[in-house]
């Protein structure tokens, strides 16, 4: 099957996150990578799990089967679980695909810091990000000034996602076997009552 989704985006679910990635991001960037790449893109975020699938799988899968992650940072985006092994999985493709080196400096990792970007580990402090604090608010509508900024400004920054994601590596069979395995076993390895509805991605 190969690559499925273009992007793949991570984020703590905190309060209304959801809703406004699904009203306002999504779409926007949907719309300016079709434009740059000159086709349909697909950005993937935990809303389109299926009914009835079993979660930890099918969103490891979704991983493997994604170019390239976006994660959308904020403080507590490290406190989930979920958000840590989503990111640790892509840094662990760029590593066996010897990316972020001085021979071959892409990656499949890009930042967009929605909240506090200042506690980011080192590791993942030589991405180059983008911000977007000034206009992630959950309570915005369609209309307003701040989602027309907003869209100003994936707009710019589709350039390089799309650059971003036309160069990553060809498709290795093994990674949504492997990224399904993992999430599979971390959802068993975990201390809580086992979950039945899609994952909250945050402790």
């Amino acid at each position: 099957m190969g690559y499925e989704h273009d992007i793949f985006i991570s984020y703590s679910r905190i309060g209304a996150t959801s809703e406004w990635l699904d009203k306002h991001l999504v779409p926007m960037l949907q719309e300016r990578l079709d434009l740059e790449l000159g086709r349909n893109s697909s950005v993937f975020f935990d809303k389109d799990l299926c009914p009835g699938g079993t979660w930890p799988i099918d969103l490891g899968r979704r991983l493997g089967r994604s170019r390239i992650l976006l994660a959308l940072w904020s403080k507590p985006f490290l406190n989930s679980a979920w958000c840590a092994r989503e990111v640790a999985i892509m840094r662990a493709r760029e590593e066996s695909l010897n990316l972020r080196t001085p021979q071959n400096p892409n990656g499949t990792i890009a930042i967009s810091v929605i909240h506090d970007g200042e506690t980011m580990p080192r590791e993942l402090g030589m991405i180059q990000r983008f911000e977007i604090k000034e206009y992630y608010n959950t309570r915005m509508t369609r209309e307003s000034t701040l989602a027309e900024a907003l869209y100003d400004r994936i707009s710019d920054e589709a350039v390089s996602l799309a650059q971003m994601i036309e160069a990553v590596p060809p498709f290795q069979e093994e990674w949504p076997i492997e990224a399904a395995d993992i999430f599979y076993d971390a959802y068993f390895q975990q201390d809580r009552v086992r979950q039945t509805a899609p994952p909250r991605f945050s402790t």
